[in-house]
């Protein structure tokens, strides 16, 4: 299925289940905004990132004083365009300068260790151009791995801690979205986070897995 076949299933169950997720996102932005914010991140964009961004412009912030518009992903809110390419360029200046500063450990400094990991779903240990943010929390994201090879456009995590040792969590945009639906109807859990609703907005919760133990 396509990704606005998804996006269409997902919200068709959000407003069933959890209204004020539903509600939460932004209307897109203008073709031209998203063509620029692609060519800020200097990196080409798979058709399915685009798509994405072609159909909203990331989520409203959350109301400290309630649950508010609720977390898409585990405690991470998507991320508008403005905020894909700060992010994008933030991170990947922190890494570039973390690099080229200790190259006796990051051999080759930046592009040294770009060019040494050309495939997406590689482990580089550090943010990488090609890597688009969708989601972002404290330091912690979701990007899309924009990298050609058999991964490519896959759905990744990176945060301060692992960098981006995690494998890819979907192999597409349309993947992720169709996942996540099934979480919701399901029950089932993203890694160690189980979706629950409060005040009509999805949330995410530790999965208790002591009866297992």
């Amino acid at each position: 299925m396509t990704v606005t076949a998804e996006w269409a299933r997902l919200l068709d169950v959000l407003r069933e289940v959890a209204p004020s997720t539903a509600n939460s996102f932004r209307p897109p932005a203008s073709r031209e905004v998203l063509a620029r914010s692609e060519a800020r991140t200097g990196t080409v964009w798979p058709p399915e990132l685009r798509e994405f961004f072609s159909l909203h412009d990331g989520q409203i912030d959350n109301p400290p004083e309630s649950a508010g518009s609720g977390e898409l992903l585990p405690m991470q809110h998507l991320l508008s365009l403005d905020q894909v390419t700060d992010w994008h360029a933030m991170s990947a200046e922190v890494w570039r300068e973390l690099a080229d500063a200790d190259t006796d450990y990051y051999e080759g400094g930046y592009d040294g260790v770009c060019a040494q990991h050309p495939n997406a779903g590689s482990t580089a240990m550090m943010f990488l151009p090609s890597y688009i943010p969708i989601a972002e929390l404290d330091a912690c994201a979701y990007f899309c791995d924009t990298r050609p090879g058999e991964h490519h456009g896959c759905v990744r995590q990176f945060d301060k801690y692992s960098a981006d040792s995690h494998g890819p969590a979907w192999s597409s945009i349309s993947a992720m979205l169709a996942g996540i639906r099934t979480c919701i109807t399901d029950s089932l859990p993203i890694g160690y986070w189980v979706p629950v609703i409060e005040n009509d907005a999805l949330l995410w919760e530790i999965a208790d897995n002591s009866q297992d133990s």
